[in-house]
């Protein structure tokens, strides 16, 4: 879950390694670490910004082109020897 820090906190991920989050930086984090510092205040969901909406391209179909028939492979003799 993503947070953004209020205030400076040390906090472990898994429980297993400390490390320090600083107020004012978001960080990609446990679930459990992320709620535990919003309940407390420490943290808060950081406002999602809407994605530039990018410029609408205007398609066109392109042009149709004659099929060609294809002549047989096999070449039928009429003549008799």
């Amino acid at each position: 879950m993503k947070v953004k820090m209020i205030e400076t906190r040390d906090g472990a991920e898994h429980g297993v390694h400390v490390r320090t989050f600083h107020a004012g930086n978001e960080y990609e984090i446990e679930d459990e670490l992320a709620m535990s510092f919003i309940r407390r205040g420490k943290a808060e969901v950081p406002e999602v910004k809407p994605q530039e909406r990018k410029a609408e391209v205007e398609l066109t179909p392109a042009p149709r082109r004659k099929r060609s028939r294809r002549k047989s492979a096999r070449k039928v003799d009429t003549e008799e020897e």
